[in-house]
């Protein structure tokens, strides 16, 4: 009985690592994300280029964060 609830203890603070080193990397891209698009002038950074970044961007986060998630559920 000990055992199941020190195995368990260990997975879920596993689990409790895995998801908080998630959110922070999340937001440290959304803090580099921000001063980036808020700094960046008109003229060196386009509107259409931007738009292109950001949507690149949140796709790469999306993909790493789809697929880290995929791992730990295996």
């Amino acid at each position: 009985m000990n055992q199941a609830v020190l195995l368990y203890a260990l997975k879920h603070n596993a689990h409790r690592t895995r998801v908080g080193s998630t959110v922070r990397y999340m937001d440290a891209w959304r803090q580099v994300s921000e001063v980036l698009f808020a700094v960046t002038p008109p003229e060196i950074l386009p509107f259409e280029l931007r738009k292109q970044l950001l949507l690149e961007t949140v796709r790469l986060l999306l993909r790493k964060v789809s697929l880290h998630q995929d791992v730990c559920q295996i």
